[in-house]
This record gives structure tokens, C-alpha cells and sequence, in this order.
């Protein structure tokens, strides 16, 4: 906890290149170089806060989170996807707010998102160990994109 007593929220910046549709390739993870580039793991919390941030674009770029339950050899589009950025844009972003779980206001069932068009925010379990960022390219060339998670802690866990 910080000297105000106030539970502090974390951020992770994931960044990722992507050439053609599919399994966007992370770059760095908060600035570092990973050891793997196919998946990366995020904190458990009580909600996040996504934002895509996809700098000047040749074609419009669609981004889907997608989780693995089995280690990483399998992955699932989570109801979890940023709405389109723009063909030919300068720099935009989306944002999604999220929570790892399903309580008693949500849907009994959360449709598996189209992987362009409109964004999908749904709670939903899923395997935090094991995310990946999916992208649809437009027309338009490769491009880099980030994700800002920030995090809010359970209780008052420290992170």
C-alpha cells in the first residue's frame, strides 16, 4: 500500500508488430524484450482497464484477446475485441473495461466476438497465464500496435 493507504493500480504495456492477419508477435513487455513472443501473462485482478493504441495506420487494424487453457498450444477468441482503427489514421485508441469473472449481473452467455467491426467488452473467466493479441489487418500494410493494461488489485493484495 502507498503511505496514503490507497490501493495502487499497476500498468503493463504490451507492444506488438503484425504483418499480416493473425497472432500479433510481442515486441516488448513494460519496455523489455521477452523471452517468448507468443503469449504473455497478466497479473490477477479485480478488473482491468485496456486501451489499444495503434500509432499512424496504412489499413484499418482490428485486435481480438484470445486466452489458452492448455499451456499455450491452443488459443480461443475471448468476447474480448477494440473497436477498428481507422484506414489511414494518425494515431488512435480504444478501450475496453473488463473483470476476470462472471457474476450474477452478467450474461449467462458471452458471444464469441467478430474479429472486425464494432468492440466486445464482456466479463468472462479466462486463463491469465496464457493471453495473446489476434489482429485483422485491412488494407494496409504491417504495423505496431500496444495494449495499456492497467490493473486493479483484489482487496487490499499488493502487487
Amino acid at each position: 500500500m502507498s503511505a496514503s493507504g490507497l490501493i495502487q493500480n499497476t500498468t503493463q504495456v504490451v507492444t506488438f508488430s503484425v504483418a499480416a492477419t493473425g497472432a500479433a508477435t510481442i515486441t516488448s513487455i513494460n519496455g523489455q524484450t521477452p523471452s517468448q513472443t507468443a503469449y504473455f501473462a497478466l497479473k490477477f485482478a479485480e478488473g482491468y482497464y485496456a486501451e489499444l493504441v495503434v500509432p499512424t495506420s496504412a489499413g484499418t487494424v482490428d485486435v481480438a484477446l484470445q486466452h489458452s487453457t492448455d499451456g499455450g498450444l491452443t488459443f480461443r477468441t475471448l468476447p474480448l475485441k477494440f473497436a477498428q482503427s481507422a484506414a489511414a489514421s494518425a494515431t488512435t485508441s480504444s478501450v475496453l473495461i473488463f473483470k476476470p469473472a462472471i457474476g450474477l449481473s452478467d450474461a449467462a452467455a458471452a458471444p464469441v466476438p467478430a474479429l472486425t467491426g464494432a468492440a466486445v467488452s464482456t466479463n468472462v473467466p479466462f486463463n491469465l497465464k496464457y493471453v495473446r493479441a489476434f489482429a485483422t489487418l485491412g488494407t494496409g500494410g504491417a504495423t505496431v500496435f500496444s495494449i495499456y493494461f492497467t490493473m486493479t488489485p483484489k482487496g487490499n493484495v499488493v502487487q
